[in-house]
């Protein structure tokens, strides 16, 4: 297709790989289900820790972990090839090899030990909830969730990734116009400009840790007055209680994706009631090989439930980012430097201006033409608005 655009070939091949990695995890999972080696796993398992209470959780950690470890096995060329490869491809990172690989092993350790606590979670609900585990696992879940919303940018300060605005004007500017919006929120600089030449900006927390975090490559790239009307757009999403309206999609999502993996347990003849390990049905240590390989089979079901919801949750968002370019503009007083900041920030981010429909459906946010337009008629509206009440006084 000669008359692609650069940023259409890079988003393309970032959908493709990252399509084949969810296509390679869920073979993986399946192979590691009832009818795959999971039994064998789980054998195995069941001979090198004996049938104690602790074993047996210590089973279910150690089943979890090595499944998972063996998805992002699989699809460690496609991450690589998308996270690195491409990013290197296209002018995007600045991270050595080496530093990207250690980097993202951190990061599969880390999902790892995540996905691992999950299943303790489904263990734990499907034994002492019932049927109704996946009520119990979705509630727990969202539970972790809110928690890593309110800690995250405490745990990024923490470490060392925030810092408050290197320049003095531009936090005095900044400063004023969240006094100018009326609410209560702090602005500050994410460090993480050795690792990409991308910007961005995000709402992050909940109640006292909320905060407008700004990359030092945004920093960098944009002008102040720009800057300003990024941060105004930030503003606009907690104004509009757009984290609460996401947590609220989530209260949704959660439990079709957990209830969709119960329904797909039950027709394949999963236990059904309680949880393998409960002495009501599985008494003793040698009826754990048939119970353990139900877990690939809840994430599965899962993650697959999770992906044909996903574009709904998608369109949300979109809106929420209308809502707030909106506010934007309003707040800021005009679209200039609104329109300026969408176009360098495309420039940088390698944002495709006018994406393929599928590519559309599966952003957050609206192609920048969409947005640029957008808030180029909320500017009209708002010039119109105090000529229309001059009229009508005159």
């Amino acid at each position: 297709m000669p008359n692609e655009t650069r940023a259409t070939r890079y988003h393309r091949s970032r959908l493709q790989a990252g399509a084949a990695a969810f296509l390679v995890s869920l073979l993986v999972l399946v192979a590691c289900g009832p009818v795959g080696a999971g039994p064998a796993l789980a054998g195995a398992l069941a001979a090198v820790l004996g049938d104690s209470p602790v074993a047996q959780w210590a089973a279910t950690a150690a089943f979890a972990a090595v499944v998972l470890a063996a998805v992002h096995a699989a699809s460690y060329p496609f991450d690589r090839h998308r996270e690195w490869t491409l990013e290197g491809r296209y002018g995007l990172a600045r991270l050595s090899a080496g530093r990207w690989l250690r980097t993202h092993v951190r990061g599969i350790a880390a999902r790892i030990t995540a996905g691992t606590i999950v299943a303790l979670v489904v263990a734990a609900t499907w034994r002492w909830c019932g049927s109704a585990w996946w009520i119990a696992t979705a509630a727990a879940c969202y539970l972790a969730h809110l928690t890593w919303t309110v800690t995250a940018p405490l745990l990024l300060g923490a470490f060392g990734g925030l810092r408050p605005l290197r320049r003095a004007a531009l936090a005095e500017r900044l400063g004023a116009l969240v006094r100018r919006s009326g609410v209560d929120v702090a602005v500050r600089e994410w460090r993480g400009g050795d690792e990409t030449v991308q910007a961005h900006a995000a709402l992050a927390g909940l109640g006292r840790t909320r905060q407008i975090l700004l990359s030092d490559t945004l920093v960098d790239t944009l002008r102040d007055d720009e800057i300003e009307v990024v941060v105004a757009h930030e503003i606009g999403h907690h104004v509009h209680g757009d984290v609460w309206r996401a947590a609220a999609w989530r209260l949704i999502a959660l439990p079709l994706t957990t209830g969709t993996a119960a329904v797909v347990m039950a027709r394949l003849g999963a236990p059904a009631g309680a949880c393998p390990f409960a002495p009501a049905i599985a008494g003793s240590w040698a009826t754990l090989p048939g119970a353990l390989p139900w877990l690939p089979v809840v994430a599965a079901a899962g993650l697959t439930a999770h992906r044909v919801l996903q574009p709904i949750g998608l369109a949300l968002s979109r809106a929420r980012e209308l809502r707030a370019d909106a506010y934007a503009v309003r707040l800021t007083g005009g679209a200039d430097a609104f329109v300026t900041s969408m176009r360098r920030l495309a420039q940088t981010n390698l944002v495709d201006d006018q994406p393929p429909r599928l590519a559309r459906v599966l952003s957050s946010h609206p192609p920048v033409r969409d947005r640029v337009m957008a808030a180029l008629r909320q500017a009209e509206r708002g010039a119109a608005a105090p000529s229309a009440a001059a009229g009508r006084h005159g």
